[in-house]
């Protein structure tokens, strides 16, 4: 999904070069935002706050854990192509939270309308939920687009996700809204389904 945003062929021999650069990272990073996540939903919950409300708030103090892993993993996963990424460049804490605002976003936007549409369908916990999370996925994907070419940008200066995003759609067209989609629906579907089926 990643090299898809970022504009790598899938004629280049690098792009076999690793395709689970940066797996340790996202796996390391999920553990704390996973239980950011899990505490502050249970705790708002618990205090009586709805599902829906609850979820939405719950996934702002992971993001201060999610966003520095996202973009590092990001920065990993285009390794070796130089036109994208500088891996020897010294990065400051702006640039490393950079594409955080895309990355809200996505996530607040999933997480909240991933719980309307399941609670609005009917079928098995496992179908409804690999359709919710498909269907969020594509709903907030535009979002995941910024996110990726901030968190890959070349540049030493803290990239502007707004400006960002009137740049993409202004040189590329709408259509660049969609890079990766096909990988970030899929995976989403398969995550969807295991966590509402054992939820």
């Amino acid at each position: 999904k990643t090299r898809e945003q970022v504009g790598i062929s899938s004629s280049s021999s690098l792009e076999l070069k690793s395709p689970y650069a940066g797996a340790w990272i996202a796996v390391l990073g999920q553990l704390p935002a996973g239980a950011l996540l899990v505490g502050s939903f249970d705790a708002l919950r618990a205090l009586g706050v709805d599902r829906a409300t609850a979820s939405f708030l719950a996934a702002l103090p992971a993001l201060l854990v999610k966003i520095p892993i996202e973009s590092l993993k990001q920065k990993k996963q285009a390794q070796g192509f130089e036109s994208q990424v500088n891996s020897n460049s010294s990065q400051t804490l702006a640039i490393i939270y950079q594409g955080g605002v895309a990355q809200a976003l996505r996530e607040v936007g999933f997480n909240s309308a991933q719980l309307v549409i399941f609670a609005s369908t009917s079928g098995t916990p496992a179908l409804r939920g690999a359709f919710a999370a498909a269907l969020a996925a594509l709903l907030t994907h535009p979002f995941d687009v910024v996110k990726t070419t901030a968190m890959t940008s070349t540049s030493m200066e803290p990239v502007n996700d707004f400006a960002l995003a009137t740049k993409i759609l202004r040189t590329q067209g709408p259509i660049a809204f969609t890079r990766g989609l096909g990988p970030r629906v899929l995976h989403t579907a398969i995550g969807g389904a295991a966590f509402f089926a054992y939820l």
